[in-house]
């Protein structure tokens, strides 16, 4: 096991729960670590980095789970990332890079997420133990990503209902539906339909 290996065992083990993009003192392009109920450290790696690296620690290739999960919810970008039970990766707007390849993606664990909601008149992420992180999504869009986050995770590491789901299900209904809304409805209908007539 290699030294970025433990690390993210390590992490996991501390209750590791989102990986966000964020500039060191010189500019830097690294990433800020969450913890459940603890405080947040700095990563020199990037984000992107820090992700493969915890895919490897389950023997699985970050390439191949975002390829899966692009045939399972229709969308290029902006999906989210099983890579186990407890280690599904969902992928929010957290800042406006300054460099070019700098991203602007962070990722919260779907296991930590307690809702989204306004702050102060701004989106942000409420987690289980109280923290707060500010998006620069829209509430409905991180809702309906989460959503699609519970689908792509049903779909490729089985089903499990999470308690966001049944929180959120009504808020997320009752609005108009979206083009993902219909793609989500047809793909049911047609694994159903191929079900019933095996």
């Amino acid at each position: 096991m290699s030294a970025n290996d433990n690390i993210c065992k390590t992490w996991l083990e501390d209750g590791m729960c989102g990986i966000l993009p964020v500039y060191d003192e010189y500019g830097g392009n690294i990433s800020l670590i969450l913890f459940d109920g603890k405080s947040y450290i700095y990563e020199p790696r990037r984000v992107s980095t820090v992700i493969k690296d915890l895919a490897k620690l389950f023997y699985k290739d970050i390439d191949l789970i975002r390829k899966e999960a692009r045939k399972i919810s229709g969308q290029r970008t902006l999906n989210a990332l099983p890579i186990y039970y407890n280690v599904v990766l969902i992928p929010f707007k957290v800042r406006k890079p300054i460099g070019k390849d700098d991203g602007s993606l962070g990722y919260i664990f779907e296991s930590s997420i307690d809702r989204v909601d306004y702050f102060e008149g701004s989106p942000c992420i409420y987690l289980k133990d109280g923290q707060q992180v500010p998006i620069l999504d829209s509430v409905k869009t991180a809702r309906n990503r989460i959503v699609m986050a519970q689908h792509i995770k049903d779909n490729m590491l089985g089903s499990n209902l999470s308690g966001f789901m049944l929180n959120e299900l009504g808020s997320i209904y009752n609005q108009p539906a979206t083009k993902g809304d219909i793609f989500l409805f047809l793909y049911h209908f047609l694994s159903k339909k191929d079900d019933n007539s095996t």
